[in-house]
């Protein structure tokens, strides 16, 4: 037959188009994407295997898709051709939607070579999509195109949607970047160390240093790991574990919230900005936030109307920036803008800021300041906020509670401030338990107090401590 001429199968034989690897119907799904010539099961080697003995990894189900992509010329008009990245993008978008993906509340992304094309195509086309997913990684994918797939240019679509500076990869590079700032999942782009098919400057270049790694091995090998201790493997597992499924689930939450606020970003009112700026913090766009903080800080005081809220969660990023570089510049001015939001939450009579911005003062004095008798004085200010806030509002406060613990350790009242993260810790998300836990731990370690700082350690993580006895 004239098909097999050129290499190609039976036009009514259909490629597989999805791979169940594991299936416990779990809440998260990781979803392997192949490359241009690639196959569903084999581009991936054992890595599908490693990940399945790793029990970090056991809430993730597993599945590969596939599509069309052969090495021979597309015959268009004949019987059929393969599709060009455009469609199998939308392809990816449909398969989402129906059984078993439809069902999963996030999904991960893991993509090699030009699949990795298809993805960040599937990504920019669709917002829904892109909400979805907690983690894409692509492994080795032509982001800016290719010299060589000239070669095949006019006789095969996807090379020729891969060629440098061709029409879609000029689209998608435009509006991956004024996208970019919107998503919500975390992103990684991954090139090999010897890839020469692929140049690191084709596959990593485009996207920000935070978001790229090098691996071991040329392309093939990237994604076809030897044992378990491979690269590739460790990669992989770390980005999937970085945050707890719950946390992952959280994070859909504010990618949604970043998606409906960011476009107006420079319009926002005080609390939109402080609702954006939350959810960049918790997705790790510290950058953005800081820029959206900002932006809203000046607006804020060129108009003479600013908001308490506003100033706690812009001195919140900045006491942020001082714990974790030590720069004098990011630690006075996180003092000087809790200093102004409490004076303000004190002029309003609003108990709830005042307490947030009196505590933190407090951590500041003590930490950068080195000011102990003036971070007592703060602390003996906490205490009262938080008394006078919970006669107003009759209502459980978990930041209250945290507060007033983080208060009595300033004050060397270790009971009290056990009982009171005791109180703090019955029922947080995830993500409020960790803040609060590391403030502690944080604060204690600057008190020298080793037997308190047992305490909090055998209260926040009790597994690890037993551990440890």
């Amino acid at each position: 037959m004239p098909w097999k001429l050129f290499g190609r199968s039976d036009p009514e034989t259909k490629p597989e188009v999805l791979h169940s690897i594991r299936n416990r119907n779990r809440d998260q799904a990781l979803i392997f994407v192949h490359g241009f010539g690639g196959d569903i099961a084999v581009t991936w080697g054992r890595l599908p295997e490693f990940l399945q003995q790793e029990r970090q990894l056991d809430e993730w189900d597993l599945f590969s898709i596939g599509y069309p992509s052969n090495l021979t010329f597309d015959l268009p008009g004949l019987w059929s051709a393969d599709p060009d990245i455009n469609a199998i993008g939308r392809r990816l978008r449909s398969l989402a939607e129906f059984p078993p993906f439809n069902r999963y509340r996030a999904l991960a992304l893991a993509a090699h070579s030009m699949g990795g094309l298809v993805v960040q195509r599937a990504i920019v086309d669709d917002e829904a999509f892109a909400r979805r997913l907690v983690n894409v990684i692509l492994f080795g994918t032509p982001s800016l195109g290719l010299i060589k797939a000239s070669l095949g240019a006019s006789l095969k679509r996807q090379a020729s949607d891969m060629c440098e500076g061709s029409a879609f990869l000029n689209d998608l590079r435009q509006r991956w970047s004024e996208k970019a700032a919107g998503f919500g999942f975390r992103f990684r782009a991954v090139a090999g160390d010897t890839d020469e098919f692929v140049p690191r400057e084709s596959s990593i270049r485009p996207f920000r240093d935070d978001q790229t790694a090098v691996i071991r091995g040329n392309h093939l090998q990237i994604v076809k790991p030897v044992d378990e201790n491979s690269e590739s493997v460790r990669l992989l597992v770390a980005e999937l574990t970085r945050q707890s499924i719950q946390t992952s689930l959280e994070a859909q939450d504010f990618q949604r919230r970043i998606a409906d606020l960011w476009p107006t970003r420079d319009r926002l009112d005080p609390k939109a900005a402080v609702s954006l700026a939350l959810a960049l913090q918790r997705l790790d766009r510290e950058p953005d936030a800081y820029e959206v903080l900002k932006s809203n800080y000046d607006r804020m005081k060129s108009s003479g109307n600013v908001n308490p809220d506003a100033l706690g969660t812009f001195g919140g990023l900045m006491k942020r920036r001082w714990t974790a570089h030590r720069t004098v510049e990011s630690g006075q001015q996180a003092l000087d803008l809790y200093s102004e939001g409490y004076d303000l939450a004190v002029a309003k009579g609003r108990h709830e800021q005042a307490f947030y911005h009196a505590i933190n003062l407090t951590f500041l004095l003590i930490a950068f300041a080195d000011d102990p008798q003036r971070a007592r004085e703060f602390a003996r200010r906490v205490l009262k906020h938080c008394d006078a806030d919970e006669v107003e509002s009759k209502r459980p406060n978990i930041w209250r509670s945290a507060s007033r613990g983080e208060a009595y350790l300033a004050l060397g009242e270790s009971d009290n401030a056990i009982a009171a993260y005791t109180e703090a810790l019955r029922d947080p998300l995830p993500w409020q338990r960790d803040t609060i836990y590391q403030q502690a731990a944080f604060l204690v370690a600057l008190l020298d107090d080793h037997e308190t700082a047992r305490r909090i350690e055998n209260l926040f993580r009790p597994d690890q401590q037993s551990a440890a006895l």
